[in-house]
């Protein structure tokens, strides 16, 4: 059976919790594209329908995309980080080992992930500048990589409102 992170990294979980969800606002302020446009850039799996999406947005919106990723660099670090400490927390106490071994990696590799996604919009943004047309494979691996890390994104959530779920219901001692 696995072993709850000791008490002592209580302090670091909330911290990382609340700096990922600051920085999450922080990057989302105007003139960002909405969540849901974004979204869609991330999954666009064409270069047709990556760049039509991202002429659909206006100059400044295109300019904050583009500017957003050093914070966004931070942010997968502490989402990363702090569902790695969550899943190690009290919540998944007597959990099986490779439930607990689930929820501890998810968001961390859903960050590897995500990092690789940025790297290659990243990427995708410069050759805008230089090329007419952009590589099909660049897209569809920067379009792969955000579907993983959203589907690890899911199962995190899925098995931490699990988790909580199942304290909620515990009776009191």
């Amino acid at each position: 059976m696995n072993h709850p992170a000791p008490k002592t990294l209580t302090w670091l979980r909330w911290l990382t919790l609340l700096l990922a969800l600051t920085l999450l606002v922080v990057i989302k302020l105007p003139p960002m594209p909405s969540t849901s446009e974004v979204m869609s850039l991330q999954l666009a799996s064409t270069p047709d329908a990556f760049c039509c999406i991202l002429n659909q947005w206006e100059k400044d919106q295109q300019d904050a995309f583009a500017d957003h990723f050093p914070l966004d660099f931070l942010f997968i670090a502490a989402y990363a980080l702090s569902g790695y400490l969550w899943a190690g927390s009290s919540l998944f106490a007597g959990w099986p080992d490779a439930l607990v071994a689930l929820a501890r990696w998810a968001l961390p590799v859903a960050g590897v992930l995500d990092v690789g996604e940025n790297v290659l919009e990243m990427y995708l943004l410069y050759l805008l500048k230089q090329l007419p047309d952009l590589p099909a494979t660049v897209v569809m691996l920067a379009a792969s990589c955000a579907r993983l890390k959203w589907v690890l994104t899911g199962v995190f959530a899925l098995v931490l409102m699990y988790a909580l779920g199942r304290q909620c219901l515990r009776s009191p001692e």
